[in-house]
C-alpha cells in the first residue's frame, strides 16, 4: 500500500472482523513482496533501507527483530514449501538461502543458484506499487522453477514514439485507424 509519507508499506488484511488493513511493515522507505513462510510465523520482504533493495524476514506477527537475509541486494523472495530453504533474486542472479525455522530464524548466507537474465516481477525495485514482485515460483521441493526468459539484447527503448492530442484521435476513425498502424 502507498503512503504519501512512508512511500510503499505492507499491510495486512484481516479476513474476519472488521476487515480493515493494518500496518505490518511501515517505515519512510519503501517495502514490497511480502511472503509469508509456510508455517505462517515468519514474513519475508525486500526494503530499499540500506539505500539498496535487500530481502529481510520477521517473526509474524511478532515480536522479535528483522533479520536481513540477503547481503549484497536482494528481492523477491519465495519460500520453499517445507520452510527450509529460500530463494531470492539479486540482478540477474537467482540466489539460496538455507533457513531453519522455530521461535528464532537461522538463516545460512546466500549461495548463488544460478546467473540468468530472467523477466523482473512488479515492484522489484521495492518502489512500485503490486501485490507481489515475485514472478517466478518453484516447486514444493525447490528442485524446479518456473521463470520467464528474458531473450532481448539491452532493457534499453530502440524506439520512442509520442503521440499529442492521442485523446482527440481517437474520437475520430480515420486518425484512431492511423494510432493503431503507427506502433
Amino acid at each position: 500500500m502507498d503512503d504519501p509519507e512512508s512511500g510503499s508499506d505492507i499491510y495486512i488484511l484481516p479476513t474476519v472482523g472488521d476487515r480493515k488493513p493494518f500496518p505490518i511493515v511501515r517505515t519512510k522507505f519503501s517495502e514490497g513482496s511480502p511472503k509469508f513462510s509456510p508455517d505462517g510465523r515468519w514474513l519475508a520482504y525486500a526494503s530499499n533501507e540500506s539505500g539498496r533493495p535487500e530481502v529481510y524476514a520477521m517473526a509474524y506477527p511478532g515480536p522479535g527483530p528483522k533479520i536481513q537475509i540477503s547481503t549484497s541486494g536482494g528481492t523477491d523472495p519465495v519460500w520453499r514449501a517445507d520452510g527450509r530453504e529460500f530463494f531470492y533474486r539479486n540482478g540477474e542472479q537467482m540466489m539460496t538461502v538455507n533457513v531453519r525455522l522455530g521461535p528464532t530464524l537461522e538463516a545460512s548466507a546466500p549461495q548463488l543458484l544460478w546467473p540468468g537474465r530472467y523477466v523482473a516481477g512488479v515492484g522489484s525495485s521495492c518502489g512500485m506499487s503490486g501485490p507481489t514482485s515475485s514472478n517466478y515460483d518453484i516447486t514444493a521441493d525447490g528442485q524446479r522453477f518456473l521463470m520467464i526468459e528474458d531473450t532481448t539484447e539491452t532493457s534499453q527503448c530502440k524506439l520512442l514514439r509520442v503521440v499529442s492530442n492521442w485523446s482527440a484521435a481517437l474520437r475520430n476513425p480515420t486518425s484512431a485507424a492511423a494510432l493503431a498502424g503507427s506502433r
